[in-house]
């Protein structure tokens, strides 16, 4: 593995080599995918994709969130 690909990569993944997940991808993501409330006459697999879509943005969110307050205490 080059050192360029090892300096750069580094930025990318956390110490327990996690994916590093930034602000900017949950709020982007939370753009593209934006809460919407559905009505009875909505189709049903329509409402499972896009709960699905946000239920792993919210995990995200969760993930970014540990992972910020990490870094503030050091564990």
């Amino acid at each position: 593995m080059s050192d360029i690909f090892k300096e750069n990569i580094k930025q990318w993944v956390t110490l327990d080599n996690e994916l590093r997940i930034l602000n900017e991808h949950v709020k982007e993501l939370d753009e593209i995918f934006p809460p919407k409330d559905f009505s009875p006459k909505d189709n049903l697999r329509d409402m499972d994709y896009y709960f699905g879509q946000r239920n792993l943005i919210n995990y995200l969110r969760a993930k970014n969130a540990e992972q910020n307050e990490n870094i503030l205490t050091n564990e």
